[in-house]
């Protein structure tokens, strides 16, 4: 995989971080529990639209697919630093933005696939290494940044992930396989695909280890910032929680990339 893909990536990444750091923050220190609790929860009530991208790529080339993706998050980040720093505006387009992002991480894989060229444990170790570094920095600047101006993480993350789209512009074709065009987006087809993942034998118990794994991460990363914040540590250092959590999966990529 060439770097010039890998750096778009961890632009993308470091912006999307900068923007749900600020929020985290930015509702940590002015929303309410509940605020709190639907923005720990958006990674989850957005776990069907995986079902759906699967479909998506099996009818869509792969890179149109990505490419909107990126835009559209772009331009999301762009509206949340135009808007009222309010929860009625800031939830529905941070809901919007981890809706198409759960729509691209699928089309990222599969080019993956095809770009590592028979490396893909190399591969794959790098990309992650590469979201990873993103999502540190994106943890660790975007207090500061959101303290000296409300707006400044958000509107950041939106340049960074249009910078994401430009060197992605590039990235070769990948259309759907022929046997999938033709078919619909049909119901019967959602269901189909969930009903293979449920009767795998190999493929639930990593999907099941996955989800509890994503959950103790998800249910720490929501609540350390916020405990420390009720115990007085300073607004600006919000981000070395999730940044130890990133560092840690950055350390770990390399060395399970295997050869």
């Amino acid at each position: 995989m060439r770097g010039r893909y890998l750096l778009a990536e961890s632009l993308g990444v470091f912006g999307g971080s900068l923007a749900f750091t600020g929020l985290g923050l930015l509702l940590g220190l002015e929303g309410t529990t509940w605020t709190l609790a639907l923005l720990a929860a958006l990674p989850y009530l957005t776990l069907p639209l995986d079902l759906l991208a699967g479909l998506l790529l099996d009818r869509l080339d792969r890179r149109t697919l990505l490419l909107a993706g990126v835009w559209l998050r772009a331009g999301i980040l762009g509206l949340l630093a135009l808007l009222p720093k309010e929860p009625l505006f800031l939830l529905p387009l941070a809901f919007l933005f981890q809706a198409v992002l759960a729509l691209d991480l699928p089309a990222w894989h599969a080019l993956l696939v095809r770009l590592a060229q028979g490396r893909l444990e190399r591969e794959g170790g790098r990309l992650q290494a590469a979201q990873l570094l993103g999502d540190g920095l994106g943890d660790l600047l975007a207090a500061p940044l959101l303290l000296l101006a409300k707006p400044l993480p958000f509107a950041l993350g939106g340049l960074l992930l249009a910078g994401e789209g430009l060197l992605l512009r590039d990235l070769p074709a990948y259309p759907p396989p022929r046997a999938a065009k033709g078919e619909g987006l049909t119901l019967r087809a959602l269901l189909a695909g969930l009903a293979f993942l449920l009767e795998d034998r190999r493929l639930l118990p990593l999907t099941l280890y996955a989800l509890a794994l994503s959950f103790l991460s998800g249910l720490a990363l929501a609540l350390l910032p916020l405990l420390a914040l009720a115990q007085g540590t300073p607004p600006a250092l919000y981000g070395l929680y999730p940044l130890g959590l990133s560092l840690g999966g950055f350390l770990g990529s390399p060395p399970g990339r295997g050869p």
